[in-house]
């Protein structure tokens, strides 16, 4: 997954989730909890519907290369980074190259944020007003048209 970073060609990789015939469902039952694949289907459908570009998931993996994250001028610390990293990426031009990962329910413990309804909908919300933020704010001009993503 470090290669496409590490390129130096400019790209962004993104790991999403790996699905099944494109549905939602991870490699391990109970890994996403009913909440997290709405959300995450909520928030893909915006992207594609706001920013024109489709994504298979959120994911819990990015790398990019440092030159191309600073490009990014990321602002949130908390929960928005995930969607803000992913649309300043295809508003800077970046090549956004999507890497299926596996993810496994928990073996110890709960999630601060996907452990409870709270958390959740504390996060959902984060998400949300990061998309309608970086919507209705300027963008960049990218150097070059930006293809669709692609599979390693």
């Amino acid at each position: 997954v470090r290669e496409p970073a590490e390129t130096g060609l400019q790209r962004f990789t993104a790991a999403p989730h790996r699905w099944e015939e494109n549905a939602c469902r991870p490699d391990y039952p109970g890994a996403l909890g009913p909440h997290q694949r709405f959300g995450n289907w909520l928030a893909t459908a915006l992207i594609h519907l706001l920013f024109g570009r489709r994504h298979t998931g959120l994911g819990p993996f990015r790398a990019i290369g440092a030159e191309s994250l600073t490009v990014l001028e990321m602002r949130d610390p908390a929960c928005g980074w995930t969607v803000e990293m992913r649309i300043q990426a295809l508003r800077h031009g970046l090549r956004v190259v999507e890497t299926p990962v596996s993810c496994r329910r928990r073996r110890y413990g709960s999630s601060k944020v996907s452990g409870s309804i709270s958390g959740s909908l504390k996060a959902g919300c984060k998400i949300l007003w990061t998309i309608g933020r970086l919507r209705f704010t300027r963008a960049p001009a990218p150097d070059a048209p930006q293809p669709p993503p692609e599979r390693l």
